[in-house]
This record gives structure tokens, sequence and C-alpha cells, in this order.
């Protein structure tokens, strides 16, 4: 469970990223919706969490 948590996170975060290429890079009639973006982090930062700390207190 730790390491499904880490992993969320690391998708969170990549999320991020690939959500600052949306906004920064592409030209605005090929971006995506941010708010599906948004909802996407934060399910998976939250998940990631607590799936981790979940993961810390059961040991494995």
């Amino acid at each position: 469970m730790y390491y499904v948590g880490l992993f969320l996170i690391i998708a969170g975060v990549i999320a991020i990223l690939g959500q600052l290429y949306n906004i920064y890079v592409l030209p605005p009639k090929k971006q995506i919706s941010l708010d599906l973006f948004n909802y996407t982090i934060i399910a998976l930062l939250v998940l990631g969490i607590i799936f981790t700390v979940w993961g810390k207190l059961k040991g494995g």
C-alpha cells in the first residue's frame, strides 16, 4: 500500500507538470479543460497521501 501511495503521488506530480505544459506550451485551441485536470490532480494526491500514510501505519 505504501508503494501504491508513492506511485499515486508521483502520478499527481506528473499530472501537475502536464497541466503546466497544457497552459503554457499548447495553443489555446488544443488545451484540455482545466477543471478535469484539477480534479484528477487533487484525487491523485489525496489518494496517494491516504495510501502512503495507511501503508506506513500497517507496515507495508
